[in-house]
């Protein structure tokens, strides 16, 4: 289904929950068209009175000069670059325009929920997942030891590094499992206290994106997960019990260094 189609139907119907997914489905399979400014930059909008950053997309350019005049052009965002462009510039949710002009509104950790449930193939896309020996990996690895019995809300944390096979992009991932429905919302306040309160990311430090996963609705996916031997920090909240699991702790430790003895001596025969 086209996403016009897609966002017609569910206009039509109300909004149910349940349509939410075929919604984003096609958000990630084909792509949207985002207002700019003339700096270059995508032009957020803000709706009457929260003032909560939004990105608008469109699945048509025409559109987008119709509803946001002022806007001075449109790029295309494929599911990767509306991920990039999200989280640099902060939008917290997605307004997208359907094709008689209403506009369905979605918090953008829908987006990223959806993205994680279909293994990110939009567009051509896919992620690879693999353990990380990167300082900030380990760093992210040890803040969630250190704070994962602070949030309750937080089961399991995974942390990879991810690169997309199709463009080459990286950069570090982590998963959380949570028990919220939707889950986006449970894992923002521990990020946050990661990413502000214990460690202090650099300019040439990689980008840190988190995902949340309901442990019930997700479950296939944790099992995923489990089996690719990521570094993995798990909390039981009734007994206060952390496990990490690392395969920097499977390694064996390095052989010591030989004893050091004297050289041996040769003695020279001598001639008779």
């Amino acid at each position: 289904m086209t996403l016009d189609a897609a966002l017609a139907d569910f206009i039509a119907r109300g909004g149910p929950d349940e349509q939410v997914p075929q919604v984003l489905g096609a958000v990630i399979d084909q792509g949207l068209y985002v207002p700019v400014r003339e700096d270059g930059d995508p032009l957020l909008v803000q709706r009457a009175g929260d003032g909560v950053p939004a990105l608008p997309g469109f699945t048509d350019e025409l559109d987008c000069a119709a509803h946001l005049p002022h806007a001075a052009g449109t790029v295309y965002c494929d599911a990767l670059r509306l991920l990039e462009v999200i989280r640099e510039y902060g939008a917290a949710r997605l307004v997208l325009f359907g094709p008689d002009g209403a506009t369905v509104l979605l918090p953008v950790e829908s987006l990223f929920e959806a993205m994680a449930g279909r293994g990110v193939r939009g567009a051509g896309q896919r992620l690879r997942l693999t353990w990380s020996t990167h300082p900030l990996a380990v760093a992210l690895r040890d803040a969630a030891l250190a704070r994962v019995r602070d949030f309750p809300e937080v089961h399991c944390v995974w942390v990879s590094h991810a690169r997309w096979l199709d463009t080459g992009a990286e950069h570090l991932l982590v998963h959380l499992a949570v028990d919220a429905d939707p889950p986006g919302n449970a894992g923002h306040p521990f990020m946050q206290a990661l990413l502000t309160e214990e460690l202090v990311l650099g300019d040439g430090d990689p980008m840190v994106s988190a995902l949340a996963l309901n442990r019930t609705t997700h479950a296939d996916q944790i099992a995923d997960l489990d089996r690719m031997g990521l570094d993995t920090v798990r909390v039981d909240h009734a007994t206060g019990r952390v496990e990490v699991l690392s395969r920097e702790y499977d390694a064996p430790p390095p052989a010591a260094p030989p004893e050091e003895r004297p050289p041996k001596r040769w003695w020279r025969r001598g001639r008779e």
